[in-house]
C-alpha cells in the first residue's frame, strides 16, 4: 500500500466521520498531526490524499464539502503562520479548490475567485498550491482558466502574476499547442509589467521574478521558434531585472541540452 493509500484509508474514516456528526475535529487533527510541519517538506502525499477524498465524495456531500473548503482556506497567517503545522489545513484546502472546479461546474469560477484571492497569500506553500489549482482547471477548462487568469496581470499584482506564469509552466499542459501560445502572450505580457516596476525591493516583485527565474524555460522549451524570438527582443531592453531573469533561464539544463547553439549565442549577448 502506497503512503497516498494508507492515507486515503484513514481519511476515508474521517471523512465518513464529518458526514455524520457534522464535526471536522478528527481530520483536522489528524491533516496537521501528519503534516511534517515544522519541516522542509509538507506531507504532500496526504495533501493528495486529501484532494482524492474530497473528489470522492464530492457529488454526495457536495454543500458540506465546500463548506468544509471554505472554512478552511480563511485560517490567516495569522493564526496558522507559514511551517507551522495549521498552515497545512489551507494547503490542503487550496489544493483541493482546483479539483472542486475541474468537476463541479457550479462552482468553477468560485474556485477560481478563490484562487486569486489566496495567490496574494504571504506565505510560499499557500502560493504553490495555487499554482496546482490553476492547472487543474486548466486540463478541465483550458480557455476559460486562460482568459480569467490573464486578468489577474495587473500593475502592481505581483504575487497574482506570479501565480499565472508558473501556472502555465507545465510541461504536460505546453503539449497543448494553444496552451504553448497563449503561455508565451501570459508571460510576455507579465514580462512588460516587470520592465514598468519603479520599487523593486518590494518582496512581492523579487517573488514575482524569482518564478519567471524557471517559468520562462519552460515555455520557451515548448515553443522554441517563437520563445527564443523573445529572449532576444528582451535583451534589447537592457533592463536590469529582465536581464537578471534572462540569466537564469538560459543556465537551465532543459534549454542547454535542446538547444546549445541557441543559448550560447544569447548568452554571449548577455555579456
Amino acid at each position: 500500500m502506497s503512503k497516498i493509500q494508507r492515507h486515503q484509508h484513514e481519511l476515508k474514516l474521517l471523512f465518513s466521520e464529518l458526514v455524520q456528526n457534522n464535526d471536522n475535529k478528527n481530520l483536522t487533527d489528524y491533516l496537521m498531526s501528519n503534516s511534517n510541519l515544522p519541516g522542509r517538506r509538507a506531507n504532500l502525499e496526504l495533501a493528495k490524499a486529501f484532494t482524492n477524498i474530497v473528489e470522492k465524495n464530492w457529488n454526495d456531500n457536495e454543500t458540506l464539502l465546500w463548506d468544509l473548503i471554505t472554512s478552511l482556506i480563511t485560517i490567516t497567517p495569522n493564526q496558522a503562520p507559514a511551517d507551522n503545522p495549521q498552515e497545512f489545513l489551507p494547503f490542503c484546502a487550496t489544493w483541493a479548490l482546483g479539483t472542486i472546479g475541474a468537476i463541479s461546474e457550479i462552482h468553477f469560477n468560485d474556485a477560481l475567485y478563490h484562487l486569486k484571492a489566496l495567490a496574494d497569500d504571504s506565505r510560499w506553500r499557500i502560493r504553490e498550491t495555487v499554482t496546482k489549482g490553476i492547472q487543474e482547471l486548466i486540463l478541465v477548462k483550458r480557455d476559460e482558466t486562460m482568459d480569467e487568469i490573464k486578468k489577474w496581470i495587473l500593475k502592481g499584482k505581483y504575487l497574482s502574476m506570479r501565480a499565472v506564469v508558473t501556472g502555465v509552466a507545465e510541461p504536460d499542459l505546453l503539449q497543448d499547442d494553444q496552451i504553448r501560445k497563449q503561455a508565451l502572450e501570459l508571460h510576455k505580457e507579465v514580462l512588460t509589467q516587470v520592465k514598468t516596476c519603479t520599487n523593486r525591493k518590494l518582496e512581492e516583485f523579487k517573488v514575482l521574478r524569482k518564478g519567471l527565474a524557471y517559468s520562462l524555460s519552460v515555455v520557451v522549451q515548448a515553443i522554441p521558434e517563437e520563445g527564443f524570438k523573445h529572449l532576444e527582443e528582451l535583451i534589447v531592453s537592457q533592463d536590469e531585472a529582465i536581464l537578471w531573469i534572462l540569466k537564469q533561464n538560459l543556465k537551465k539544463n532543459r534549454l542547454i541540452k535542446n538547444y546549445p547553439s541557441k543559448v550560447k549565442e544569447l548568452t554571449k549577448k548577455l555579456k
